[in-house]
């Protein structure tokens, strides 16, 4: 994973780490249930008297599942958008740059006065 916030990062890069975390996560899970075996077995044991909570459980860990998976789509869409708005936003400065100088100027004066008179 880049650390680094000065590295741009394409939005597959993105969406393959969220996907890196969620595989992370599920061997982090799995790891924890490797070492508590006795635990496991009596917490089988206790599914085992209550077979309608299991199932439950099995479609909701289904449904997390599969809202990653949402989440991870959306994600991936959403980083495009916005990479595709930086670049039209990066092309109309670099095409018309005094529009955006001029807007600069006038915000800056906007914001000095408001600050000077907010004291």
């Amino acid at each position: 994973m880049k650390l680094k916030r000065d590295v741009p990062r394409t939005a597959e890069e993105i969406a393959g780490e969220f996907g890196r975390l969620v595989e992370d996560g599920r061997a982090l899970l799995a790891e924890a249930v490797d070492r508590a075996p006795g635990k496991v077995q009596r917490l089988q044991e206790a599914f085992d008297r209550a077979p309608g909570k299991v199932q439950r459980l099995q479609e909701a860990f289904a449904d997390v599942g599969d809202r990653l998976s949402d989440i991870q789509t959306s994600a991936t869409r959403a980083a495009k958008r916005g990479a595709k708005y930086a670049r039209r936003a990066d092309d109309y400065v670099h095409d018309n740059p005094w529009p955006a100088v001029v807007a600069g100027l006038a915000l800056g004066v906007l914001a000095t006065l408001w600050w000077s008179q907010r004291r």
